[in-house]
């Protein structure tokens, strides 16, 4: 589960509810229903590596997008608020892990891992829209480990506004090289989420 799925899953949701169309309804509880029953036991969302003991760390920035469909969903359709809560808590609790033991990889290990160091900013989001909306009794003790995660990716993750947005850094001629600070996503995400970083 690299991109496509959890983009198609994120946008999809909206899409199918605000439409209220059922055939598209049934696709997204389709893949709700797949990636709820099929959970790790440690939390993990979606399928592990194709190759069986890969030494290669697990890819936890797509995730942060299904997370967001999730949040969504549980909106669009109280009925499954639960689940998606629950399975949120343990994927949160095991990303919360991997991070704070150094298993999310490192950016020279291609493009899909840097994207976890510049994209930091999903995880904030997704984690704070989880925590807006955790507010049933049994969820309050999860703040502590949502906060925290935000701060793990953030304070590991690249600095937007310290190493781009200055003005010894920030171009300021069109930009004819392709890196992860001239993608526009990258780009509109850092805007987006300008809080301090160490």
């Amino acid at each position: 589960m690299h991109e496509a799925a959890p983009y198609w899953f994120n946008g999809q949701v909206a899409l199918a509810f605000q439409l209220e169309d059922q055939r598209l309804i049934d696709q997204v509880h389709s893949f709700l229903d797949w990636t709820l029953l099929n959970q790790g036991s440690d939390g993990w969302i979606g399928p592990e590596p194709f190759v069986p003991n890969a030494t290669i760390p697990r890819l936890v920035w797509p995730r942060y997008l299904v997370l967001l469909g999730l949040i969504q969903y549980a909106e669009a359709d109280p009925s499954q608020r639960d689940r998606i809560v629950d399975a949120m808590h343990r994927f949160v609790a095991l990303a919360n892990n991997i991070w704070k033991t150094g298993q999310q990889g490192v950016p020279s290990m291609g493009f899909q891992f840097d994207y976890q160091f510049v994209r930091w900013e999903e995880v904030s989001i997704t984690d704070t829209l989880h925590g807006d909306r955790s507010d049933q009794e049994g969820d309050a003790g999860q703040e502590e480990q949502l906060l925290e995660t935000m701060q793990l990716v953030r304070n590991q993750g690249f600095s937007w506004k310290t190493n781009w947005y200055t003005d010894a850094t920030f171009p300021k001629d069109a930009v004819t090289t392709f890196t992860q600070q001239t993608h526009g996503v990258n780009n509109a995400e850092g805007i987006l989420h300008p809080r301090p970083h160490p």
